[in-house]
């Protein structure tokens, strides 16, 4: 007697709506080259030089427009009327816009859009390449001061010996002398954090060689099983 086939579990049908498909790679690579191309053709639009979008000079407009803060010149401003101050720093009041490009135009200088959140935007006769040029100068000048500013370390072991000091001497002397603060740490190992004394002479030996250059900013201070000191340059 032949037994019958057992019949299958059945698999329940899984509902389209319940798929955890991916979205398609189209729609997860929109990437920055997408930004930047789509921001591209936002700005042709607003070009007051009538540059097309192949134009090499439109790199140029895009740059500008970007990177300094993207404020509004001449004829790109679009409002009807403007809160103006003159090249001399004067409170001019509300003028049309077609004014205000006049007046810019016979001082022979631009109309920049330097509040655009104001009611109405406060705007400003001014050399608009200086402009930028004094922007760029004291982007310069912060990013020197916060370079200045940085704290760099010099690492030495407890049995560190004569020609590796000095090495790390010659280390520390050259972030000092580009205004950098360096923070000297001497690492223990084992039974050696028992020996402070000697640690100690060890960072004074060093801070006596940078003694012309460096002042003592923190004093050498045991911490676990390290000491450190903090050297700053002089002014």
């Amino acid at each position: 007697m032949t037994s019958s086939p057992k019949p299958s579990a059945r698999v329940p049908r899984q509902q389209p709506w319940l798929s955890s498909r991916k979205a398609p790679a189209h729609s997860q690579e929109l990437g920055g080259g997408s930004i930047f191309f789509l921001s591209l053709f936002l700005f042709s639009l607003i070009d007051n030089e009538g540059y097309w979008l192949y134009h090499p000079f439109c790199f140029v407009h895009l740059y500008f427009f970007f990177i300094s803060k993207q404020l509004r010149t001449n004829k790109q401003i679009r409002v009807p009327e403007v809160r103006l101050i003159d090249a001399e720093g004067e409170q001019l009041g509300v003028r049309k816009t077609e004014e205000a490009l006049k007046l810019a135009e016979e001082a022979g200088l631009d109309l920049v859009e330097v509040a655009p959140k104001a009611n109405p935007p406060v705007c400003k006769i001014l050399d608009y390449g200086k402009h930028l040029y004094r922007q760029s100068k004291l982007e310069r000048k912060h990013k020197k001061q916060q370079k200045q500013g940085e704290m760099k370390g010099v690492r030495l072991t407890f049995r560190i010996d004569k020609h590796d000091m000095e090495t790390k001497i010659k280390q520390a002397k050259k972030f000092l002398e580009k205004q950098c603060s360096v923070k000297v740490t001497l690492v223990f190992r084992g039974r050696e954090a028992a020996h402070v004394d000697i640690a100690k002479e060890k960072l004074d030996f060093f801070y006596e060689s940078l003694k012309d250059i460096a002042h003592l900013d923190h004093p050498p201070k045991k911490q676990g099983y390290t000491m450190f000191m903090i050297l700053v340059p002089q002014k």
